[in-house]
């Protein structure tokens, strides 16, 4: 599966500079997405099902999740999402005090039509792209590698790597290991792609809803960032709960690889982590340059 991966992060990374290169200008956004979601995520991930011996219902897990799942999952990802948001918000402003608002720099949709595009190209499309790849075939794998409370770490840590930005590393790095605890404890990829769409579309409307309609006086959400915060806290805490204990019947899995197979992935896993490392530095000493 590390073998994979790194097929993949190699060319995730090359197809996103040839793109930025040499066709930044003359191609739209939304083929952009489209190619760098299907090329390197869809299709690894559609070859990894037709590999395993139980293809996509492997990876699917519990293919009829509860109505009360359901619901549960989008209030967690609604809180997660928001929680997320103030936090990096706030570590931005301690650490980058005169970084202007860096909602300036995101192309927001001015029409229904954009906004309709967005949904599909931004919030849809990677959610069933990435999850099949990363909490379907990546999370199923890393089970029974490393067992399945290390697998959700990794899952989310090669999550954030291969978005292959060092400022958005910690936030996706969250976000991986919450979809991954999502599969797993509801025991469904599908509540993971739920949950994935609306982490997503939360950004999003929050973005061209409320501070773009908004962005002269704040609304209530941001007016008072602190107890805004603590709502969101409570509901999520409330919810994970109720999660918790309606879904008491799912175990974790041990590894069950053999010794050698575990320790040949784990090698893998080191040379994805350095690759990424060295093309940060290299990026780094480009743009200094």
């Amino acid at each position: 599966m590390n073998f994979v991966l790194l097929i993949v992060f190699i060319l995730q990374t090359a197809l996103s500079i040839v793109l930025g290169t040499f066709f930044k200008n003359s191609v739209s956004d939304y083929v952009q997405i489209y190619l760098t979601q299907v090329l390197p995520i869809f299709i690894p991930a559609l070859i990894c099902c037709l590999m395993s011996a139980d293809g996509f219902r492997g990876f699917a897990r519990n293919t009829k999740p509860s109505v009360l799942n359901i619901i549960l999952c989008i209030i967690l990802a609604v809180c997660a999402n928001i929680i997320l948001s103030f936090l990096t918000t706030f570590a931005d402003n301690i650490l980058f005090p005169n970084n202007s608002n860096n909602l300036s720099d995101i192309n927001l949709p001015q029409t229904t039509f954009e906004f309709v595009l967005d949904i599909i190209f931004i919030c849809l499309m990677p959610a069933i792209f990435e999850e099949t790849l990363f909490r379907g075939a990546v999370l199923t794998s890393y089970e029974k590698i490393y067992g399945s409370k290390k697998a959700i770490m990794l899952c989310g840590f090669v999550f954030a790597l291969m978005h292959n930005s060092i400022s958005h590393f910690i936030p996706q790095f969250i976000i991986g290991v919450f979809l991954s605890f999502v599969v797993l404890k509801f025991d469904s990829l599908y509540l993971g792609m739920i949950a994935h769409f609306t982490n997503n579309f939360t950004t999003l409307f929050i973005q061209c809803i409320i501070l773009e309609k908004w962005s002269g006086s704040k609304t209530v959400l941001f007016r008072n960032p602190f107890a805004t915060l603590i709502v969101f806290i409570l509901i999520f805490a409330t919810a994970m709960v109720a999660a918790l204990r309606l879904n008491r019947n799912i175990s974790f899995k041990q590894k069950s690889l053999p010794w050698k197979v575990r320790k040949r992935e784990k090698k893998y896993f080191k040379l994805i982590v350095l690759l990424f490392i060295i093309l940060q530095l290299v990026f780094y000493f480009f743009k200094i340059t």
